[in-house]
């Protein structure tokens, strides 16, 4: 899957002058004790949920635990207004509300996996993919992907 991950941001720091001032803090101590986790990002699985930040944060909290627990992925069409600083922000207070799992900007993702509506769950198989669409549980999502439902 092609994609933009957010810890891509990491490395963008030096030519965006709003990251020394959001980031500030998180960018010290990754430098200074390698502390780098707020921008961390798993190995893909091949499991990923398809979101919008029209979502309650309820409800991105509820899935990154499960796509945590699963190495799944969030997936968003693009950056919502084309307004990269209130990205970053959302991202940010997503990271301290908990909302650990990876993030990442893949447009073509969701016209190669014909995503009409969020949250879709999809998961990679070696002939194809299936998915599930829907306001379930990660686990849920998972057994159903799997056919163990």
């Amino acid at each position: 899957m092609r994609s933009f991950s957010v810890k891509w941001l990491l490395f963008l720091a030096p030519i965006l002058p709003l990251w020394g001032d959001l980031f500030e803090e998180e960018i010290q101590s990754c430098k200074r004790d390698g502390d780098c986790s707020v921008f961390d990002h798993q190995e893909e699985t091949g499991f990923f949920a398809f979101v919008s930040f029209s979502m309650p944060d309820s409800l991105w909290l509820e899935m990154s635990k499960g796509l945590e627990e699963n190495g799944g992925t969030f997936v968003i069409e693009g950056i919502p207004n084309d307004d990269f600083q209130n990205f970053l922000e959302k991202v940010f207070d997503f990271r301290k509300m908990g909302i650990l799992a990876p993030i990442s900007i893949d447009p073509d993702a969701f016209e190669e996996y014909q995503i009409t509506a969020v949250p879709t769950f999809v998961l990679e198989q070696k002939k194809g993919f299936r998915k599930v669409v829907g306001n379930v549980s990660v686990d849920y999502a998972l057994r159903k992907l799997r056919g163990e439902d």
